[in-house]
């Protein structure tokens, strides 16, 4: 049970720092202006250090909610580990985006102002959840 829980939370922690550093990279698109590969990636890693904990806590509990979904759906369905967790990632973000989008007048992210911003946000949260699947614990009854 600690196992799954550890993993469960590093995996939100991979999550939420994949999609800062794909709304930081929306983001300079946006501005419409070259940016070097240098300041790409100082965005993200200021991205993810100051707004990565704050999507932790925005992230958790939806992920906890669509991976919970995904494992039980493992036992009834044939689709694939990486297909349903990386799904439950991405239904996760979209679900969070969301109820603060219904809680707040404007977006809290500023990559999901637009619809390319949200499916990219939605990749990387997905990409989170595939690695949840690749690493994380396994049940008996799933493999």
């Amino acid at each position: 049970m600690v196992r799954r829980i550890v993993g469960f939370l590093a995996i939100v922690v991979v999550m939420a720092a994949l999609v800062a550093a794909a709304g930081s990279q929306v983001t300079l698109n946006a501005l419409g202006v070259p940016v070097t590969l240098a300041d790409r990636l100082r965005s993200a890693g200021t991205d993810i250090v100051g707004f990565g904990p704050t999507l932790v806590l925005f992230l958790a509990p939806f992920a906890l909610v669509t991976f919970l979904i995904a494992g039980l759906a493992l036992r009834f369905t044939l689709f694939r580990r990486i297909l349903l967790f990386g799904g439950a990632g991405a239904l996760a973000l979209l679900g969070m985006v969301f109820a603060l989008s219904v809680a707040f007048p404007m977006p809290v992210l500023a990559a999901a102002r637009t619809g390319g911003g949200v499916a990219m946000l939605s990749a990387a949260a997905a990409l989170g959840g595939a690695l949840y699947a690749l690493v994380g614990p396994r049940s008996k009854l799933t493999g």
